[in-house]
């Protein structure tokens, strides 16, 4: 039943400017949302802003799974490492929760030379996580956002005309 009623809202949503357009400002927006995420986990390493970057990560990679068939060459090879991204970045944060519940109740974990043990071997593995994650990251914020959007518009048209656009809009 919501499944339902969400598409009858959607029914009624209009896109502001063609479709084409649409989908190039929104790819450009989301490679800018995952650069600025990264610049601030590069710059404030913390639980909250590797799990900011993981969120503009999943958004970029959801976008990107719906693309994928359609934009082969472009968008096809950046839904596995966007996968991988989101895996890494989810264990992370998984582990930084972990962390804080060992510190908030250290009785429940052997004490406190247990609980800073275990601590610390999240700790490890979330840095080790964050190195994998970086490689993955800087492979997407060398996309240049404009560039990204025109690029997968252009493999779009190719495979992909809406039946409500004008065909002389969408050529331009």
């Amino acid at each position: 039943s919501e499944l339902g009623a969400a598409c009858e809202r959607a029914q009624g949503l209009a896109l502001e400017g063609s479709v084409h357009r649409t989908v190039r400002r929104g790819l450009a927006r989301l490679v800018r949302q995952i650069r600025a995420a990264y610049a601030t986990a590069s710059s404030s390493p913390s639980a909250e802003t590797f799990h900011a970057l993981r969120k503009r990560c999943k958004d970029f990679f959801y976008v990107c799974k719906l693309l994928a068939d359609a934009s082969p060459n472009l968008v096809g090879p950046l839904v596995k490492d966007l996968d991988r991204l989101g895996e890494a970045l989810g264990e992370e944060h998984d582990l930084a929760l972990l962390g804080e519940q060992i510190h908030a109740r250290p009785d429940e974990w052997g004490g406190s030379d247990g609980a800073a043990e275990l601590v610390a071997l999240a700790e490890r593995e979330r840095e080790r996580l964050q190195g994998e994650a970086r490689p993955l990251c800087e492979r997407l914020i060398v996309l240049s956002p404009g560039r990204f959007g025109a690029g997968v518009l252009r493999e779009l048209k190719g495979s992909w005309q809406p039946q409500s656009e004008p065909a002389a809009e969408a050529a331009g």
